[in-house]
């Protein structure tokens, strides 16, 4: 086979590659914003009842609340439930926060009773 055929079987097969690496692409590709193109309509359709609901509440809480935010005598910048992440706490060390984790004013009734006597309309525990 000369040089000028070598070439060319690589760019066939290389050709070959591309082609088939492009359709499954396509096969597998993630959509973009969902809501990208909806009219202003829509979307007001959409948020009414964010609007409607005014006020809201989210109830998130959970291991990261023993350490409050300090690791190794360091406050962690960011939000709590990223503290293992952001302070670099390796798993063996979050672990025995985790067996010191006792929620024991857990009650999820009274949860529920504060954000209603404050007129919230929305509750996503």
């Amino acid at each position: 086979m000369n040089l000028y055929a070598a070439r060319n079987t690589v760019f066939q097969w290389l050709t070959v590659v591309m082609v088939v690496t492009l359709a499954q692409a396509q096969e597998n590709v993630i959509p973009g914003d969902p809501y990208a193109n909806e009219t202003r309509d829509e979307r007001d359709a959409r948020m009414a009842w964010f609007r409607d609901a005014k006020f809201g509440m989210f109830i998130h809480w959970g291991v990261y609340a023993v350490p409050a935010g300090t690791y190794d005598g360091k406050q962690i910048n960011g939000i709590g439930e990223w503290i293992m992440n952001r302070g670099r706490i390796p798993m063996v060390e979050y672990q025995e926060y985790a067996k010191q984790f006792n929620p024991v004013k857990y009650d999820p009734d009274e949860w529920v009773r504060l954000p209603q006597a404050a007129v919230t309309r929305s509750l996503n525990p």
